[in-house]
């Protein structure tokens, strides 16, 4: 079933004209006057999207931006240039008219800030100094993002605090007030990387490694800094590790991904409920044609997850794929291709949901090798399917006649090659004669009179 999903994408992008309009490139970062590589997410305030790329800009810092949906009215916002900062690795807050951030290093002590600017790029405040990571008492390096509960902004760094190995800390909007409210020893965790999630009353978030086993943690603490405790510790046997990017909630299960899955295994998607109970792995990666290396966080869409890989994938570039909350229907809907640079690879960071489309962005590709802002129309991806069933035609390998055994109202049949070049065969009755073909693998789309259509791949002999 995997494999026949790359193929159906693969064959797809080169044959299907309409469904090339599932994903388009909206915008190509350029490095200087627009910025490159962007780790973080893309946020929206319902008119613009907003972002910040980590390199590029005039001092090749990272920048921030704002963008039409339709990838129309770039607008660079500030450019950062070492003292206000440097190289931002997360994502923005919206709060008022005021967006909210942090940049891993730039700032007094080169150990990251946290900012304020406004929509319209004016008013740009840094908030928050963090130390050098060799005396960083109050924290060093922040890598996720800001959160807030109207009253506070909440957030981890990677290193600093008593034990050099990371902090929670809160702080007003107004630069006012930070807070320290916990530092991590390794042994409660290490190395958060996680954008802290409210629910209920606890504040919710993952360390990449420490816990019990080194190898990362699940934890919860209350908004006041008490009450820390740890829900889950990760083995890298039986439930792999290195958890990456934030949990999310549908008011059940928490939800998440791991780069680490069991045995070894590159990567896992999870649930946990909130008290600790009834974990269960969703979908271990492969490393091969379902992807890999899942960079980011997932969206919930419904009861369907949305997310993206960054390898893995038809040459190792990653894709964007959906699984349902109970952990079936796993399916790579966009599988990004070398063949491909000019419209992006490797995508980075959280899915945005919006009006029936998901938007995101590449660290690599595009016109300029730096990556591109994207999206993906779900309406159109909806209109493709692929069959579980590998008996719809048989045999195969097959020789002469294939057969196509289906119930479906069939309203017509195509031949593709690997190049995506259609081939003319005489078709009867669901019998289609193949005797003429050279050896090879070979595609049949089938085109049901819904107006959807099911692909099949079958080998020449």
């Amino acid at each position: 079933m995997k494999s026949k999903i790359l193929l159906f994408l693969l064959v797809l992008n080169y044959y299907l004209p309409n469904v090339n309009a599932q994903y388009s490139k909206l915008f190509d970062f350029s490095g200087i006057s627009t910025g490159s590589k962007m780790f973080g997410d893309v946020i929206s305030d319902s008119t613009y999207h907003y972002g910040m790329t980590y390199e590029g800009g005039i001092q090749d810092s990272g920048t921030i931006f704002k963008i039409l949906p339709d990838g129309t009215g770039y607008q660079k916002l500030l450019d950062f240039n070492g003292s206000n900062g440097s190289n931002p690795y997360g994502s923005l807050l919206k709060l008022d008219s005021f967006l909210y951030g942090m940049t891993m290093t730039g700032g007094l002590n080169y150990g990251g800030v946290i900012f304020k600017i406004k929509i319209d790029g004016t008013s740009f405040t840094k908030l928050h100094d963090f130390g050098d990571y060799n005396s960083a008492t109050n924290g060093s390096n922040p890598l996720e993002n800001l959160s807030t509960d109207g009253t506070w902004l909440y957030g981890t760094t990677i290193q600093g605090g008593a034990f050099a190995k990371g902090t929670i800390f809160k702080i007003k909007p107004d630069g006012t007030s930070f807070t320290l409210l916990f530092e991590f020893d390794g042994i409660n965790g290490e190395g958060p990387h996680s954008t802290l999630l409210h629910l209920g009353n606890y504040l919710y978030g993952t360390t990449m490694s420490g816990g019990q086993n080194s190898i990362g943690t699940l934890f919860k603490i209350l908004p006041d800094g008490s009450g820390h405790e740890i829900i889950f510790n990760f083995d890298g046997t039986s439930n792999g590790g290195k958890p990456l990017g934030y949990l999310i909630s549908d008011g059940t299960f928490l939800y998440g991904m791991n780069l680490g899955g069991p045995n070894s295994t590159p990567g896992i998607l999870y649930k946990i409920k909130p008290d600790s109970t009834s974990f269960q792995i969703l979908k271990i990666f492969t490393g091969n044609s379902d992807g890999y290396q899942p960079f980011g966080s997932l969206i919930l869409v419904g009861n369907t997850l949305y997310g993206f890989t960054n390898a893995g994938g038809s040459v190792q570039t990653g894709n964007i794929f959906k699984i349902q909350t109970d952990g079936s229907a796993y399916t790579q809907i966009y599988d990004f291709q070398s063949s491909s640079l000019g419209i992006g690879i490797d995508p980075f960071g959280t899915p945005l949901y919006e009006n029936g489309y998901i938007y995101g962005t590449t660290m690599l590709g595009g016109t300029y090798g730096k990556g591109v802002l994207f999206r993906l129309n779900l309406n159109l991806v909806s209109n493709y399917e692929t069959v579980a069933d590998d008996n719809i035609i048989f045999p195969n390998p097959v020789s002469n006649i294939l057969q196509i055994q289906s119930s479906e109202n069939i309203n017509k049949i195509s031949c593709v090659n690997l190049w995506g070049q259609t081939i003319e065969l005489n078709i009867e009755n669901n019998l289609i004669d193949v005797s003429n073909l050279s050896d090879g693998i070979y595609f049949l789309i089938i085109t049901k009179n819904d107006g959807k259509y099911i692909l099949n791949k079958f080998t020449k002999i």
